[in-house]
C-alpha cells in the first residue's frame, strides 16, 4: 500500500492482449505509462529523441496533483526532489510589496507547489517505470497512425529500421507537433497573445524568504522569479524586443530583468533560455475512440504557474484507469468517450479563466 491505495507490480500482473502504444516521453506519456502499469496494463512507449532533454521547462506541480500524485503511490520522491512553494508575493518597482499569497491557507494534504525542473520530473517518472521493468524506446519515430480493421496501424521508424504494428489504442503525448493529433485530422485552435516572452534557468543575487515565489510588476513588464532545487531560479520576463528571435546574453537577460524589478538581481550561471510565445489553443476533438491526445497535442496554454504541465498529468490520470477497466473487460468501450468530455471541460474552464486574466 502506497499513499492509501493499493499498487500493481506488472512484474506480477497479467498480460493484456490489446497493445496500448504511448507517443512520447513528456510529464504525460510518462505518468500515462505509469498509471497504465499500476492498474495492470503494460503499455509500449516510443520516443524520437535518443535521449533524455535537461532542460527546467515546466516546474511548479499544483496541490491537486501533489494528490493525484500520492494516490498514484509516487509521492515521496517529489516531495524530496522539490522546493516547496508556501508564499507568493507581488512586488513593484525597487522589491515594494504589493500583495502575498499564503498557500498554506487552501487546505487540503499538500497546501504548496512542488518546484523541480521538468527534466528532473521525468526522471523520477522513467526510473519508476524502470524499476517496474518498462524500457522506453528512445530514436523510435511514429511516422504513420492510420486505421484499420484490427484497431491502428502504427509504421515505426528507428533509424534504418521500419515496423508496422497494429495497436488497440494510441495515446498522442508528443507535443505541439504530435502526430497522432496530425493522424486524427485535429488541430490546435485558438489565438496567440501579443508580445514575447524569456524563459531562463539560472541563479540570482537578490535575497528572498525561503519557499517564496516572486512576482516583480512594474510600468514597462513583469518578471516572475521560482526557487529550484540547487539555489536556481526560473525565470518569466517579458521582452521588449517582441520582433527579435534571438536570445539574449547574460549581461542582456541581466540588464532587461533589473530595468523589470528596478534592482540589479545578480542573474548568473545561466543554465538555459529559451524564447516563446503564449498561446490559448485546443483541439476540437480529444479523441476519437482509438487515438487520445495527451498535454500539449491537445491544448496549448500559459506556462505561468505550470498550467501545461499539471493539465497534461491529470489527462493522464483520467485516460490510464478508464482504459484499464476497459482492456481488462471491467468496464464498456463506452466509458472511454469521457476522457474527451470531462478534459475538454477542464479546457473550457481554463480558457475561461485565461480570456478573465488577459482582459484584466
Amino acid at each position: 500500500m502506497r499513499g492509501g491505495q493499493r499498487v500493481v507490480d506488472f512484474r506480477q500482473a497479467d498480460a493484456t492482449a490489446a497493445t496500448v502504444l504511448i507517443v512520447g516521453t513528456g510529464p504525460a506519456g510518462l505518468f500515462a505509462a505509469c498509471e497504465l502499469l499500476r492498474h495492470g496494463v503494460r503499455p509500449r512507449v516510443v520516443e524520437r529523441r535518443l535521449e533524455p532533454h535537461h532542460q527546467a521547462r515546466g516546474t511548479a506541480l499544483q496541490p491537486a496533483v501533489l494528490e493525484m500524485l500520492d494516490r498514484a503511490g509516487l509521492i515521496d520522491p517529489f516531495l524530496q526532489a522539490s522546493v516547496h512553494i508556501r508564499h507568493l508575493h507581488v512586488l513593484g518597482p525597487g522589491l515594494r510589496e504589493l500583495a502575498t499569497t499564503n498557500l498554506g491557507e487552501i487546505g487540503g494534504a499538500y497546501p504548496f507547489q512542488c518546484s523541480l525542473p521538468q527534466w528532473l520530473t521525468e526522471t523520477i517518472l522513467r526510473e519508476h517505470l524502470a524499476s517496474l521493468g518498462l524500457a522506453i524506446e528512445f530514436g523510435t519515430e511514429v511516422i504513420s497512425v492510420e486505421d484499420d480493421p484490427a484497431g491502428l496501424r502504427v509504421t515505426l521508424k528507428a533509424g534504418d529500421r521500419t515496423e508496422e504494428l497494429t495497436a488497440s489504442y494510441v495515446l498522442g503525448a508528443g507535443g505541439g507537433h504530435s502526430v497522432t493529433r496530425h493522424a486524427m485530422q485535429e488541430h490546435l485552435v485558438g489565438e496567440t497573445y501579443d508580445g514575447r516572452y524569456l524563459v531562463a534557468d539560472a541563479k540570482l543575487g537578490m535575497s528572498c524568504p525561503p519557499e517564496c515565489g516572486r512576482i516583480i510588476v512594474g510600468p514597462t513588464g513583469f518578471g516572475l522569479f521560482s526557487p529550484l532545487p540547487d539555489g536556481r531560479w526560473l525565470i518569466f520576463v517579458n521582452r521588449d524586443d517582441t520582433a527579435a528571435s534571438e536570445l539574449p546574453t547574460v549581461a542582456e537577460l541581466s540588464a532587461l530583468l533589473n530595468r523589470r524589478a528596478g534592482t540589479d538581481v545578480g542573474v548568473h550561471d545561466l543554465r538555459w533560455v529559451s524564447d516563446f510565445q503564449m498561446h490559448m489553443r485546443l483541439v476540437e476533438r480529444l479523441s476519437d475512440g482509438r487515438r487520445f491526445l495527451l498535454g500539449d497535442a491537445a491544448h496549448l496554454s500559459s506556462p505561468l504557474g505550470g498550467e501545461g504541465l499539471n493539465a497534461a498529468l491529470l489527462d493522464a490520470a483520467d485516460i490510464a484507469w478508464k482504459l484499464a477497466l476497459v482492456l481488462r473487460g471491467a468496464a464498456s468501450p463506452s466509458l472511454l468517450t469521457s476522457y474527451a468530455i470531462e478534459r475538454g471541460i477542464a479546457d473550457q474552464m481554463c480558457s475561461k479563466y485565461r480570456t478573465r486574466c488577459t482582459a484584466w
